[in-house]
């Protein structure tokens, strides 16, 4: 008898995610993990170059040519399910959006406002690759590996910032500034997950200036080509993570809520979605680790060989008080079947609201 064939894993993934309700959480992507008050957490990592179609990537080659670092994408969350909209991927009309700006310019009170917006209105997401070195601030299992990161309006504006800044400070104030995912010229950029308002809160995170530019992966200073060429074949085709916008079904949901017809299946909304983790193990090799001083700044960069990884994880050591935890739970177990982690940014209202043209 011949051996049957059980399908494209692809197919099936997307099958059981439509089944259940959502999206299938992607082991090869990093959501940071929820924090409560008094909390936080800290991950070092480099933002990978864009990439060109028929590149080597960790999902065979880039089906597609990313002209920019990120791919800009925003989701509408209804009866957890995703519906990508049109407007934020393709600059086209959406009818849900639409609906969302003629309810919004109905009313000139900021909390309904900001509801209608929610509601409505698409997280705008910027999805990028990223590369954690063998930095003490990472988590073990983190160190080595590639993974594609989805963040707000909060943290892309910190990048844009370094982009659009041709000043690069002096020595007691060095600044980031210009290109920062050149592999072989490259800040490391320092996420830190904390808690304001009843939301995750990302106002402290930054490019390290103090330490420079640097290659991604290096030995006495020097690049390891060889290394860096390994990390940038294990990126993700970030075109193949989101689907296409189907803006025919997006109006049959306006029209089924607005005039109670159309297919009525997904009538409603979801909370939020604040999209979405692992990713290719790394071969030993020279990276990077830094060593902060008293200021958290990382004033001071060591380059070490990596110590081998122990079989067992290491447990997380209590760090003083200034500093906050440098190991997270390798499981994101609060993640909600709609493929959400259940946690909202607080950047997030401000891009909904940015979009109005005004202020949280």
């Amino acid at each position: 008898m011949p051996r049957k064939n059980y399908g494209d894993v692809d197919a099936i993934r997307k099958k059981m995610a439509d089944a259940k309700g959502g999206r299938m959480t992607d082991p090869n992507e990093f959501r940071p993990p929820q924090v409560k008050e008094g909390e936080s957490f800290k991950f070092r990592f480099f933002i990978l170059p864009p990439f060109e179609a028929g590149e080597k990537c960790a999902d065979g080659e880039f089906t597609q040519t990313s002209e920019l670092f990120y791919v800009q994408n925003g989701s509408h969350w209804i009866n957890n399910k995703p519906y990508p909209c049109p407007r934020i991927h393709n600059d086209e009309e959406c009818p849900m959006c639409s609906l969302g700006f003629e309810l919004m310019g109905e009313t000139q009170d900021k909390k309904m406002r900001s509801q209608i917006a929610r509601q409505y209105l698409p997280q705008q997401k910027y999805a990028m690759n990223i590369y954690f070195p063998n930095d003490k601030a990472n988590p073990e299992d983190l160190r080595g590996t590639v993974k594609w990161f989805n963040p707000g309006q909060s943290i892309y504006n910190k990048m844009e910032a370094c982009i659009m800044n041709d000043d690069e400070g002096d020595p007691a104030d060095p600044q980031a500034y210009g290109i920062f995912y050149d592999p072989y010229e490259s800040y490391l950029f320092q996420l830190v997950v904390g808690f304001k308002g009843g939301y995750r809160n990302y106002d402290e995170s930054k490019f390290l200036a103090s330490v420079g530019k640097r290659p991604i992966a290096a030995k006495d200073k020097k690049p390891l080509e060889s290394r860096i060429d390994e990390i940038l074949a294990q990126r993700h085709d970030l075109f193949t993570k989101f689907d296409e916008p189907d803006t025919d079904k997006l109006a049959s949901l306006v029209k089924s809520m607005t005039n109670g017809d159309g297919d009525g299946d997904d009538d409603g909304f979801d909370d939020d979605d604040d999209s979405v983790d692992e990713s290719v193990k790394a071969d030993d090799d020279v990276v990077i680790e830094d060593e902060e001083d008293a200021t958290e700044d990382a004033e001071d960069a060591v380059e070490e060989e990596p110590k081998a990884k122990t079989k067992e994880k290491k447990k997380a050591k209590e760090e003083p008080k200034e500093e906050p935890e440098e190991t997270v739970a390798e499981d994101d177990s609060s993640d909600d079947s709609d493929g959400s982690d259940g946690g909202e940014d607080d950047d997030e209202l401000a891009s909904l609201m940015a979009q109005l043209g005004e202020d949280d």
